[in-house]
């Protein structure tokens, strides 16, 4: 999967709702069609999907691996992540 990290200034307070328009702008400049899968909030402790039954990291990661996930863009080191997967791919 490839990944983009991207740094935004400490100062700034960080909302991963507000990242996601910009982020989902960034995703269609790196793949063909993207279709987001997955994030993962840090600042909350939140993902979507949520699978409870994960403790070794992250549900929301596990679920793109078995969803063709292809683009990751994670902000501030893992503070806000969204994993796109191609739409067009079957």
């Amino acid at each position: 999967m490839k990944t983009i990290n991207i740094q935004i200034n400490d100062n700034q307070d960080i909302d991963c709702t507000v990242l996601k328009r910009p982020i989902e702008n960034t995703a269609n400049g790196e793949t063909h069609s993207p279709m987001l899968i997955a994030r993962y909030d840090g600042v909350k402790g939140e993902g979507h999907a949520s699978i409870p039954e994960c403790q070794h990291k992250p549900g929301c990661l596990v679920y793109t691996e078995g969803h063709q996930g292809r683009l990751r863009v994670d902000i501030n080191l893992y503070m806000c992540s969204f994993i796109f997967a191609e739409a067009d791919i079957p």
